[in-house]
């Protein structure tokens, strides 16, 4: 894993989990935007755009009160938080074993087409996504799929965000609707996340803040 860099930082937001989006479920959750937040690290992926899969910088960020982690990365001037609470990342990380234990095995399927985007189950997330600081903050839950693809006969562990809907409560003409975006993870940059996701040493993240007493950070 790349050098951790561990900054603690307040952004003006806010957020609630009250906005219907793409599923309805009990395992919903609250992330406040506005708290505390440590920033982890800068990971790499691929995105899926008209000319092959692309390189992305993905920062991956911790809100130690609400115990969920954003990735957050910008595709088509759209900015997103996909957001793991506990139970999604813990899936993530046996999905990522499973799909390991196939890759070794030589079974996964090179020819599964888009089925194979959902080979290790769903999970509940929640999605922010943006245009730009003048428009409205979309939020939504939404589904993720775990999976695995080939690109050019090279296989990638796959997460797919699926289509998401907001409905603004207020003004019927600011409902925004997430297209579907599909994450590319060479084995190397899946176990990277992985590793991020690790209760354990999230939990020893958040220990460290509160012995060290932190540093705020104003992000514009």
């Amino acid at each position: 894993m790349n050098k951790i860099f561990i900054l603690l930082i307040c952004i003006p937001l806010f957020l609630s989990c009250e906005t219907t989006g793409s599923q309805t479920t009990d395992d919903k959750f609250i992330v406040r935007l506005d708290s505390q937040q440590i920033v982890i690290n800068t990971i790499d992926a691929q995105y899926d755009d008209s000319l092959g899969l692309k390189k992305k910088n993905i920062n991956v960020i911790y809100f130690s009160e609400d115990d969920t982690v954003a990735l957050q990365y910008r595709v088509d001037f759209i900015t997103y938080h996909q957001l793991w609470n506990k139970n999604s990342r813990t899936v993530f990380i046996e999905a990522l074993k499973k799909y390991n234990e196939e890759y070794d095995e030589r079974v996964i399927n090179s020819r599964g087409g888009r089925r194979t985007l959902r080979s290790y189950g769903r999970v509940n997330g929640f999605l922010i996504w943006q245009l730009h600081a003048y428009t409205v903050r979309a939020r939504a839950n939404v589904d993720i799929d775990l999976g695995y693809s080939f690109y050019q006969r090279l296989p990638y562990y796959t997460v797919t965000q699926r289509e998401a809907f907001y409905i603004n409560p207020n003004n019927k003409d600011n409902n925004r609707t997430s297209q579907e975006r599909t994450l590319y993870f060479t084995r190397a940059q899946a176990a990277e996340l992985a590793a991020i996701f690790d209760q354990e040493f999230l939990e020893g993240l958040a220990a460290n803040r509160v012995r060290s007493g932190g540093v705020n950070f104003n992000v514009n």
